[in-house]
């Protein structure tokens, strides 16, 4: 007998597959579903051992085939996901977009977009030129109803192109032209860290109607406006007065204690309404600050701001929601089987990589969105009550799962997913997303 907390977030799980599998063909509906509830509750990433774990109902084989052979588009179901997530946010609420990459090691050279690589990381453990391969991952960040903890869920990941004169900015930039065209113009600020702050990506950020939020090298070349002038033969001047480290520490300097990365934290900081060289001039908020540890200041760290009309306390708390996809790379590949991707071809490995990672977002969404009624799933009493993480509902969900005939759950015509006797519970549109 399912308890009404089971009953609501298999409902509402029912709607978030019923609402992916509008973009498959009908014929495909069944092994999606079957695969995507199978990566829910499956820690490896193999796909036998989702076959396993799920108790799947065709030959092993056959879903291989699908994945490799099968007639139909994973990015249609990443632009379904995108829209899902953003049901729930009102239009005039900006989205949190973070862009990021990881590294998972491999060690043969056949593995699709496996090359040698500088391991900019500067881990003490490996070596300077590792070989593996490198995603470039693109997430929304939301924060729980129950608490402000920021959460991050992933969209897309990319690896650079295998031929051409291409980088992990160019990819960047193609995420960005993709989720442009699956949420139009809605506001949003992209949160990057200091190897995808250039010029040429945050100008591409900025084309595409979206704020750039993130930080930069501390000697960069920045200046105040120019002063007023009489008037003179030529262009007018673009620069004034540079920013030295001299002229920096002569402006005024401010003490605010913030909850930053999930504990409260002493800021030190100075900014200023500026002009940067590597936008071609363009006005820009810079906020120099420091962080107090154990009574002594850390290293200064320069953040910058395209939206100037925010102030450098906003900038900070906006540019520290940028954090949760680290833990996340941490979860999708070590608890969600993201080393364990092995396939042959390219499109294949993209193909059940994003069905992993629609699974692990669900999961996500479910914690967020299912507050206090997700806690209920799981008996974990030495767990906080106010604590609900994407594996507590996995193993929720790992004694529910194996009760139901996955693929009878399916209806092939009407591509509708619902448990029987239990009633899907639909999303709040509080915004409309441009359709893909």
């Amino acid at each position: 007998m399912l308890t009404q907390e089971q009953k609501i977030i298999l409902g509402k799980l029912g709607y978030y597959i019923s609402f992916l599998a509008i973009a498959l063909p009908s014929r495909s509906v069944p092994t999606f579903c079957e695969l995507l509830v199978a990566s829910m509750i499956t820690v490896e990433g193999f796909v036998t051992q989702s076959w396993l774990q799920g108790k799947l109902h065709n030959f092993w084989g056959s879903y291989h085939k699908w994945l490799e052979t099968g007639c139909w588009q994973s990015y249609q179901i990443v632009a379904r996901f995108m829209q899902l997530c953003c049901l729930s946010i009102p239009e005039a609420q900006p989205l949190f977009l973070v862009i990021d990459d990881t590294f998972v090691l491999r060690f043969s050279e056949k593995a699709p977009g496996s090359s040698i690589t500088f391991q900019h990381a500067n881990k003490l453990n490996q070596a300077r030129y590792v070989l593996g391969q490198c995603f470039v991952y693109l997430a929304m960040v939301q924060q729980r109803l129950t608490d402000e903890v920021p959460t991050s869920i992933p969209w897309l990941a990319r690896m650079p192109s295998a031929s051409g004169n291409t980088s992990k900015l160019f990819t960047a930039k193609a995420l960005l032209r993709f989720t442009h065209s699956v949420i139009g113009d809605r506001s949003a600020y992209v949160l990057l860290d200091s190897w995808f702050m250039r010029g040429h990506v945050i100008r591409h950020t900025q084309e595409l109607g979206y704020h750039a939020i993130g930080q930069v090298r501390h000697d960069l070349a920045l200046f105040l406006p120019p002063l007023p002038e009489p008037k003179r033969r030529g262009a007018p001047r673009v620069y004034g007065e540079k920013l030295t480290k001299k002229r920096v520490q002569q402006l005024q300097e401010h003490k605010v204690k913030m909850h930053l990365y999930g504990r409260i934290r002493t800021v030190y900081y100075r900014s200023a309404l500026c002009r940067a060289r590597i936008l071609k001039g363009q006005e820009v908020i810079a906020v120099w600050t420091e962080f107090e540890h154990k009574g002594k200041r850390r290293k200064t760290r320069l953040i910058l701001s395209t939206d100037t009309t925010l102030d450098p306390v906003t900038v900070l708390r906006h540019y520290a929601l940028r954090w949760p996809i680290e833990p996340g790379f941490n979860q999708i590949k070590n608890l969600f089987g993201a080393r364990q991707l092995w396939q042959r071809k390219r499109q294949t490995l993209y193909r059940w990589l994003n069905i992993r990672l629609i699974a692990y977002g669900l999961l996500q969404m479910l914690s967020i969105r299912a507050g206090k009624i997700a806690r209920g799933l799981v008996n974990q009493p030495w767990r906080s009550e106010d604590v609900i993480t994407a594996g507590m509902v996995r193993a929720g969900l790992k004694e529910l799962i194996p009760k139901f005939n996955v693929r009878s759950c399916c209806t092939c015509k009407s591509r509708l997913f619902q448990f029987p006797d239990i009633e899907n519970i639909p999303e709040p549109e509080l915004s409309t997303s441009k359709a893909a």
